[in-house]
């Protein structure tokens, strides 16, 4: 059985998050593309091997998804160029 504690992902994340700071000036987030990895491997793990913890994946998705959207609109609203049509397009 598969058991991940709430330190050790702690700790994960913070290494990803230096690693990834080191940096690029590009929009792409090696760090995100962890997390979803991490989000999708315990999904795959919960449905084919009925480990528990599935929720777990699915509830980083939504992090990552609410982290996103936050990003973009205080991106647009610090730019001046904010859309609420624009957004939901």
């Amino acid at each position: 059985q598969i058991q991940i504690s709430l330190q050790s992902l702690t700790y994960a994340l913070l290494q990803i998050n230096a690693i990834s700071s080191v940096e690029t000036p590009s929009h792409y987030r090696p760090d995100i593309d962890g997390l979803r990895a991490l989000a999708i491997l315990l999904v795959v793990v919960y449905h084919y091997f009925g480990v528990l913890g599935g929720y777990i994946g699915v509830d980083i998705f939504f992090v990552i998804s609410g982290y996103l959207i936050t990003f973009q609109i205080i991106t647009a609203l610090n730019s001046h160029s904010f859309s609420l049509t624009d957004f939901y397009a």
